[in-house]
C-alpha cells in the first residue's frame, strides 16, 4: 500500500513543500494527473472495481507513477482538485457582471442559481470522478488548491475584488457541503496563509513559473509545507498505519 498525493498543478507546491519536512518519500509519493483544464472535462469512468482514466495524458502519469492506468482500493489517495476557482474568476467576464447582492452599477447581477450553475458546471467531473472512487471503496480525502490570489491579471487591471471573493467562497462551500454529505474528508489550506480579505499572502505566492514566465494562481513551497503538515495529520486520522505501511 502506498499514500499517493494526486491531482492538478497545485500539487507541485505539495511535493516541494514535503521536500523540506522529515516526512520519508517512501511513506507519501506526490505527481500530478495533469492540467486543471482537463477536470471541466469527463477525464475518468468506473470498470467495474477500478475508476480508469479516459483522459490520455492523465492515464499516461498515472501509469509513470503507480504502474497502472487505474485506480483501484489498494492504496489511499489524497487528491488535490475541486477547489481551483481560478479557473472560474479569471477574464473580463467579472467585470461585466457579478452576484446580485455585490453587482455595481454597470453590472449585470447575476443571481444565486446562475452562480450555483456555474459552479457546479466547473466541479461535476471532479464530482463524478470522487463518486466513482467512493463506489469502488478506495479510501481518499480531497485536498484544497490554495486560496485565490490578489495579484491575478483580472485584479490588477481593475476588476473589484468582493465580488471574486464571494463566488469563490460560494464555490468552496458548495464542494465541501457535497463532500461532506458523503462523508468524504476535506483538507482545507493551512492558517495564518491569507490576509484578512481571504487572498493568499505574498510570502506564499509562487511568482513565477519554472520557465520564467508570470505566475498568478501557484502557491509556493513554504505554503506546501504547511499544507503537507496539515495533510500527514489527517491522513494519520482517517487512514491510521497507511503511512507505516506504505
Amino acid at each position: 500500500m502506498t499514500v499517493f498525493v494526486a491531482g492538478n498543478s497545485h500539487t507541485v507546491a505539495l511535493a516541494k513543500g514535503a521536500k523540506t519536512l522529515s516526512i520519508p518519500p517512501e511513506h507519501v509519493q506526490f505527481f500530478g494527473f495533469g492540467s486543471g483544464a482537463i477536470e471541466v472535462t469527463p477525464f475518468a469512468q468506473r470498470a467495474g472495481d477500478r475508476v480508469v482514466m479516459r483522459d490520455p495524458d492523465y492515464a499516461q502519469n498515472l501509469r509513470q507513477a503507480t504502474g497502472s492506468d487505474s485506480i483501484d482500493a489498494t492504496h489511499v489517495w489524497a487528491v488535490v482538485m475541486g477547489t481551483h476557482n481560478f479557473r472560474i474568476l479569471r477574464g473580463r467576464f467579472w467585470g461585466e457582471a457579478a452576484p446580485s447582492a455585490l453587482a455595481g452599477a454597470r453590472q449585470r447581477p447575476l443571481s444565486d442559481a446562475v452562480i450555483d450553475q456555474i459552479i457546479f458546471d466547473d466541479q461535476s467531473h471532479i464530482r463524478a470522478f470522487l463518486e466513482n472512487l467512493a463506489a469502488i471503496g478506495a479510501r481518499f480525502l480531497v485536498v484544497s488548491c490554495p486560496p485565490l490570489r490578489k495579484d491575478t491579471p483580472n485584479i490588477r487591471s481593475g476588476i473589484p475584488t468582493g465580488p471574486l471573493l464571494e463566488v469563490d467562497r460560494r464555490a468552496r462551500a458548495s464542494l465541501r457541503g457535497w463532500l461532506a454529505a458523503r462523508d468524504i474528508p476535506f483538507v482545507a489550506p493551512p492558517e495564518g496563509v491569507t490576509d484578512e480579505d481571504g487572498f493568499l499572502l505574498p510570502d506564499f505566492a509562487q511568482t513565477h513559473t519554472a520557465k520564467g514566465t508570470p505566475d498568478p494562481h501557484h502557491a509556493n513551497a513554504k505554503y506546501g509545507a504547511l499544507m503537507v503538515e496539515k495533510l500527514v495529520a489527517a491522513i494519520d486520522a482517517h487512514f491510521p498505519g497507511a503511512r507505516s505501511a506504505a
